[in-house]
């Protein structure tokens, strides 16, 4: 009998063992997982789904990484090798993907990777107590057609499903795009004789090697772009100004001093690479010019990878890739470049955001003077110093009625100029007053009025002080300019917002709305986020940016939150409606602008937009971003890897403009920053006081009534056996 039960209970076993097996043999196999995350941040987003399986040509994704890494990085490729399998899983039949072990010490792999663009990165490892680091392979290649796109250091996590799934949208577009071309795209070289002789003497070594240097990267990129590329290389005299076809690309001009003892005359010269197709043109400066204090003014070239780069960037928005976002570049608005003209450094600029833009769009430059053009989504107007005449008014005012989308980043202050300063005003005020540049009065008219003050706030940056500052003790100091926004203060409401638990923003005006418009015009307004409740407002007729002057109001009454930033919807009323048309100045042209004369040349009459009606309401409902401030687009603010929570948020207020909200949710989704709660300081003491004497006190008490139910359970068995 017990033979038997032995013998029985081997079986069961076995058949058991036998079931888990098979169970784990079909895990291998088929592919689930249960997404029990607030946003679901580790499964797919519709618009990555939509993205592989509307796929119409073969993709390939090749992914190259180390055998073991080390923590964290082991991590990021068991959530790429998922986060690929559910691609897969939701995709046709045209996408693929391979992973490759790479080996250095037995090159396994390394070849094949270095050939696909992807190289070593240094990690940092922790052995035996020591830091050490270590060359690793951590990349992706994405093939389709003739087209690829690297992602060469996937160091994290963080935006990981967002990188992969923009990516394959760009090449769908570049590989539509190329294929469509009748004309090659043309690579100019403009550079001067003189500068290849001079070169050294400017500390700019290798431009005579620059035309070969500049070749061998088109014919590169010709190999990845469907051989849609011709280069020409053009060098005569000084390239300077009087040639009006070299004239219009605006290129790079490079000075330079007398050398006596070298025969060398004070001169300068130009140079720029041009990319060149239907009379479109992008210009690229390939030196580098900054002007350091007691060393004079210092030149570098460009590296090869850094230029190939910016060439195929530039190709891609020259053939419109991308989807157009204006840019407003009249009345002294934020520049988009760190340099200026002749690559001179500029100050204060939008140069990151710029970088950051253009992975997702063609960022188009518009000028007034040359008029809005018609079917632009959306415009960014960002931190505009002049004022706006009325005919300039009404170009961006009937653009929104013929439905452009606008992004306005408008400051409530300037700094005075020069002359209007006296030293002790500059020395205590640093010279700033209020500003007026006319958008005031048509926002005014659309339900959002921007205040005339700054807001403060407790809640604020704080900037580490060495003990050389003029506290002489260390510390930090409030920069009361610079309010955090955390998230409680942060509307998540929309589909752009979600996810966003931190902002920063830096010298931002309050944003108020005209109740009565809103209503009246059955807009929409939705309030994205507020200063804390520990804030106050300084006149932009009294501004004082320094933090050493700065101090929060003595009467508590004037602190409260103040909201920062408003996104409107609906059908807006024109400014103009019921008005005459503004008059053009006498010395603006238009592009779009018609005009007839009679035989002396008098102008008897002008369309503006091809129209001569005023439209008095949107034609579609429209949108408007308003935010008190342009410095929240500055190169201090926005990071151009658009890692940071303020790019992030910049970049989801684009899309939001641009009917992108899929890819700005998918963007926000992705980041990892998620603050805890924050708790009052009673709250905080009553968690500590019950992690170090309640929890203790639970297990007793615990303890306690097991050992009284046991006790009591003793003595009943012990009477139940003594009667």
């Amino acid at each position: 009998m017990i033979k038997n039960l032995n013998t029985e209970a081997i079986i069961k076993f076995l058949l058991y063992l036998a079931v888990v097996i098979l169970l784990n043999l079909a895990a291998t196999t088929f592919f689930f997982r249960a997404d029990m995350t607030a946003n679901n941040k580790y499964s797919l987003s519709g618009i990555s789904k939509q993205t592989v399986k509307s796929l119409s040509e073969p993709l390939t994704i090749k992914a190259f990484f180390s055998q073991d890494l080390p923590s964290p990085y082991n991590t990021t490729e068991r959530y790429l090798r998922d986060l690929l399998k559910e691609y897969a899983l939701h995709s046709n039949r045209n996408f693929n993907y391979k992973f490759y072990q790479v080996d250095p010490s037995s090159d396994k792999n390394v070849q094949k990777a270095r050939s696909n663009g992807i190289t070593p990165v240094q990690v940092k490892t922790i052995q035996e107590d020591e830091i050490k680091y270590k060359n690793a392979y951590m990349g992706l290649v994405i093939i389709h057609g003739d087209t690829v796109e690297k992602i060469p250091a996937i160091n994290s996590r963080e935006r990981l499903e967002y990188k992969l799934t923009s990516s394959m949208q760009n090449l769908k577009n570049k590989v539509s795009a190329l294929l469509n071309l009748e004309e090659k795209v043309e690579v100019k070289l403009f550079l001067a004789d003189k500068l290849q002789e001079i070169g050294p003497q400017l500390g700019v070594e290798g431009l005579a090697k620059l035309p070969s240097t500049v070749r061998e990267i088109v014919s590169d990129l010709n190999t990845q772009n469907y051989q849609k590329l011709k280069f020409q290389n053009i060098q005569s005299g000084s390239l300077e100004t009087g040639n009006s076809q070299r004239d219009k690309y605006q290129l790079q001009k490079l000075q330079w001093p007398s050398v006596p003892e070298k025969n060398i005359a004070a001169g300068s010269g130009k140079i720029g690479i041009v990319l060149e197709h239907n009379e479109k043109s992008r210009t690229i400066f390939p030196v580098n010019v900054q002007r350091v204090p007691l060393l004079g003014t210092q030149y570098s070239l460009m590296g090869k990878e850094k230029l190939k780069k910016d060439i195929d960037s530039q190709l891609k928005t020259l053939l419109g890739i991308n989807e157009n976002l204006g840019y407003l570049t009249s009345a002294g608005t934020l520049d988009l470049s760190p340099q200026g003209r002749g690559g001179q450094q500029r100050g204060n600029s939008a140069a990151s955001f710029s970088q950051l833009a253009k992975d997702s769009y063609n960022l188009q430059k518009i000028d007034l003077e040359q008029g809005i053009p018609e079917g632009l989504v959306s415009m960014v107007i960002a931190g505009p110093k002049q004022e706006f005449s009325e005919f300039e008014l009404f170009q961006i005012d009937q653009a929104l009625m013929r439905g452009t989308n606008l992004a306005i980043f408008l400051d409530s202050y300037k700094k005075e100029s020069a002359g209007a300063q006296n030293t002790l005003r500059r020395r205590q005020r640093q010279g700033y007053t209020s500003l007026s540049t006319g958008l005031e009065k048509l926002l005014n008219h659309y339900g959002v009025d921007i205040q005339d003050s700054v807001v403060l706030d407790e809640n604020c940056f704080e900037q580490d002080l060495s003990r050389s500052a003029r506290s002489n003790r260390g510390g930090k100091q409030p920069i009361y300019y610079a309010p955090i926004i955390k998230n409680k203060n942060i509307n998540q409401k929309p589909r752009f917002m979600k996810n966003l638990s931190r902002l920063v923003c830096l010298k931002t005006a309050p944003v108020r709305l005209e109740n009565a418009t809103i209503k009246e015009n059955s807009l929409q307004a939705s309030k994205l986020f507020t200063s804390s409740e520990n804030s106050w407002t300084m006149p932009s007729s009294r501004i004082q940016f320094n933090p050493y002057f700065a101090n929060p109001p003595q009467d508590p009454e004037k602190q409260h939150p103040r909201p920062l930033a408003y996104y409107l919807k609906g059908k807006f009323p024109s400014y103009f409606q019921g008005k005459s048309i503004p008059k053009r100045e006498k010395n603006a042209t238009s592009a779009d602008q018609e005009q007839s004369r009679d035989k002396k040349g008098t102008v008897l009459q002008s369309k503006v937009n091809s129209t001569e009606n005023i439209i008095g309401k949107s034609r579609e409902p429209g949108k408007i971003f308003v935010i008190g401030s342009s410095q929240i687009l500055s190169d201090s603010v926005i990071d151009p890897q658009g890692n940071s929570q303020n790019s992030i948020f910049v970049m989801n207020v684009l899309d939001a403009l641009n009917n992108r909200a899929a890819m700005a949710e998918l963007r926000a989704k992705t980041q990892e920053f998620s603050p805890l709660p924050e708790m009052s300081e009673a709250g905080r003491t009553f968690v500590k006081t019950f992690n170090i004497v309640g929890l203790p006190v639970l297990v007793f008490v615990f303890g306690l009534i097991v050992w009284l139910v046991r006790n009591r359970r003793k003595k009943s068995i012990q009477r139940k056996f003594s009667a």
